[in-house]
């Protein structure tokens, strides 16, 4: 194999590794939705299992428990797309290109800061949906009151 199918074989890789954690992503959205489900069900039922005071905390914790963690899913793969842009760019260039660096990619970046992780959370398409469940919750514990 010569540098550019190496390069191309690493590109195939990261964009595995990227649709990896976008699955990833979409699990926690939907177990977060699961549990929220099941708190509606407790809240609305006709034997209330659940006060609303406790729908409230619960929900809201599982909101930012959940958000949490998928911010934190989010600077692995936010390593796989900037190497994925270098790999692209090399390849189009038809530049030299050290490769295969996956794995160095991975171990080799500056370990993730609570503002590296929090930095994500400036994308829309992650901050929209968290704050949108949250208003929700909070709407519906405010009527529930």
């Amino acid at each position: 194999m010569d540098e550019k199918d190496i390069a191309v074989e690493e590109w195939k890789q990261l964009q595995t590794i990227i649709g990896r954690f976008d699955t990833l992503e979409f699990q926690i959205r939907g177990w977060l939705l699961v549990l929220l489900g099941v708190l509606l069900t407790a809240l609305f039922s006709e034997k209330a299992q659940l006060k609303p005071s406790a729908f409230g905390l619960i929900g809201m914790f599982a909101v930012a428990a959940f958000c949490s963690m998928e911010l934190t899913t989010r600077r692995p793969k936010r390593i796989a797309i900037i190497r994925a842009y270098d790999v692209e760019k090399a390849i189009r260039q038809n530049a030299q290109f050290d490769s295969p660096r996956i794995a160095y990619s991975f171990s080799n970046s500056p370990k993730a800061t609570i503002w590296d992780i929090l930095a994500e959370f400036k994308i829309a398409h992650v901050w929209t949906f968290y704050v949108l469940l949250f208003s929700i919750i909070l709407a519906i514990w405010l009527i529930r009151r």
